[in-house]
Formats: structure tokens, C-alpha cells, sequence
């Protein structure tokens, strides 16, 4: 009786030890997986980045630093063919407001190749960091090799997408995004201050979910604190550009915005894409571009 019970014992812990080496195997295949179709698809990208789409914003950062109106017709016919000669013919407008020059000034300090492969490396770093930090939170029981494998599908899938070969802010914003929901969950007021008031200074359309998420959970000092970052911050950008004359030249600027048949405000247009602006949205409920672009100003 006692030799069967030790059988039995023995098969018990084989069987133990049989499972545990394979899900250690399972999990460095997962995580050999992840890893090298993260590498791959950062690659990929890397070589085939132009960079389109971060001529305006490095361009902003240099005016910031030197002090000369960004918004100004003249001054962008002057200077932003010093840049976007790297990629393609001169931009006709400058759409971003100034706090999203600030927020990557630093970047202004270095040459043009070195701040677009800079900026390249942060895309990319959030991209992934974003995607890890909201996994742990909302699916705090998969294992590492479960998340970087999902993190590789996105930065794959992204790969074959415009955002990451005309450096646009989308792989940055949805890594943004994965943090701010992540602090939120976790009620971590500060991070969230920190992540959701980021998302709103880069990119204030990308914003309007920050801001409704906060409000829908009733966390109206932490919307008031995002709200007054970024008005402050534009602020001190629009006095450093010159002010109200630079104001008056970014109303400009926005106002060509509308002139592309591709960024039509009307969403009943077959021609319009989808926007993230109060424009749009109060279209969406009465079309009459006139009413609604005068009270979204």
C-alpha cells in the first residue's frame, strides 16, 4: 500500500514538473517571439520613416527658440524649406498650436536628422511602453510573453499604416492614451495630471477623450488641472511667437485647414474624413459650417 501511494506521489510531481517546464518553455518562446516581431517592425519602419509630417512641428520648436512668429506666412516661406527639404516641398500652413512646440522643444536643439530619428525613438518607446503599462492594469494575470506579443501585432500592424513613415503622432498618442487609462484605473491622480496633460499639449484634438474620460468619472479637479496646464502653457508659447500677432496669424493658418476637401468640417460630406474637433461634432448634429465654426471658437 505504501509503494502505490509513493507511485502515485511520484507520477503526481512528475506530472507537476512536466507542466511547469512546459509553460516555462511556453513563455520564452512567447517572449522570443514578441521581442524579435517588435524589432522587426521597429525596423521596418525606421527604414521606411520620411518624416513628412514632423517638418512642422521641429519647424515650430525652432521658432519657439529663436523667438520669431511661427505663424507667419513670410517667416514660413523663409525657414521651413531649410527643413522640409529632407522630405518633400514645403508645407502651406502650420496647424499645431504652440504647445505642442514646447513639448518637444528640446528637440529643437538638435539638427534636424538627429531630432526626427529622436523623435522616431520616442513614438516607438511609448508605443510600447503605453501598450505594456495598460496590459499589467487591465489583465494584471497574463504573463510578460502574453503582452509582448500583443505589443508585436500592434507595432506590425502599424508598419503598414502612413502614421509611423510620415512620423505623425499617432503611434505616440495611443502609448499616451495607455497610460493615462492605466492611472486612471489605478487611481493615480498625479500620473494621470501628467499623462492626460501631455496627450492635450502634443495634440489637443487626441485631448478630447482625456478630457471626457476625467469628467465621465466625475474627476473634475483632475479636467481642471489638465484644462489650466495647457492654457498656461500656450500662453507663455503664444508671448514668446509675439503674441496677439501671432494669435491672429495661427487663426489664419487654421482657417486654410478647412480649404482641403479631405478635412471638409461637414461629416455628411463624402469627401470628409473623420475629425476630433467641435466643428465637426456640432455638424454632426446640424450641418452649417459658418454656425458651428463660430461657436467652437
Amino acid at each position: 500500500m505504501l509503494d502505490e501511494n509513493s507511485v502515485g506521489v511520484k507520477n503526481v510531481q512528475e506530472r507537476e514538473l512536466n507542466r511547469v517546464t512546459d509553460q516555462r518553455w511556453f513563455q520564452v518562446a512567447t517572449v522570443t517571439s514578441g521581442l524579435l516581431l517588435i524589432m522587426a517592425g521597429l525596423t521596418w519602419e525606421f527604414i521606411h520613416a520620411n518624416g513628412h509630417d514632423f517638418v512642422s512641428i521641429y519647424y515650430l520648436a525652432q521658432m519657439l527658440i529663436i523667438g520669431k512668429n511661427a505663424y507667419s506666412f513670410n517667416v514660413q516661406h523663409l525657414e521651413i524649406p531649410n527643413y522640409a527639404r529632407y522630405t518633400y516641398d514645403p508645407f502651406a500652413a502650420i496647424f499645431y498650436s504652440p504647445s505642442t512646440g514646447i513639448a518637444i522643444l528640446p528637440l529643437g536643439f538638435l539638427s534636424y536628422r538627429l531630432a526626427a530619428i529622436a523623435w522616431y525613438a520616442l513614438l516607438s518607446a511609448s508605443l510600447v511602453m503605453g501598450i505594456w503599462q495598460f496590459t499589467k492594469v487591465v489583465a494584471p494575470k497574463w504573463d510578460s510573453g502574453i503582452r509582448l506579443l500583443i505589443i508585436a501585432f500592434i507595432v506590425c500592424s502599424s508598419s503598414i499604416r502612413t502614421a509611423y513613415w510620415l512620423l505623425q503622432f499617432s503611434p505616440l498618442m495611443l502609448g499616451l492614451f495607455g497610460l493615462y487609462f492605466s492611472a486612471l484605473v489605478s487611481k493615480k491622480s498625479g500620473f494621470a495630471a501628467i499623462w492626460g496633460a501631455l496627450i492635450l499639449i502634443l495634440k489637443p484634438t487626441f485631448g478630447l477623450p482625456v478630457i471626457g474620460f476625467s469628467l465621465l468619472g466625475r474627476r473634475y479637479r483632475l479636467t481642471a488641472v489638465i484644462l489650466g496646464i495647457w492654457l498656461v502653457i500656450n500662453a507663455i508659447g503664444f508671448i514668446r511667437l509675439g503674441g496677439e500677432p501671432a494669435f491672429k496669424d495661427y487663426r489664419a493658418n487654421m482657417a486654410m485647414l478647412e480649404l482641403l476637401p479631405v478635412n471638409n468640417p461637414n461629416p455628411y460630406s463624402n469627401r470628409s474624413a473623420e475629425r476630433l474637433d467641435l466643428t465637426y461634432l456640432l455638424n454632426g448634429f446640424s450641418p452649417n459650417n459658418l454656425r458651428s465654426h463660430l461657436l467652437a471658437i
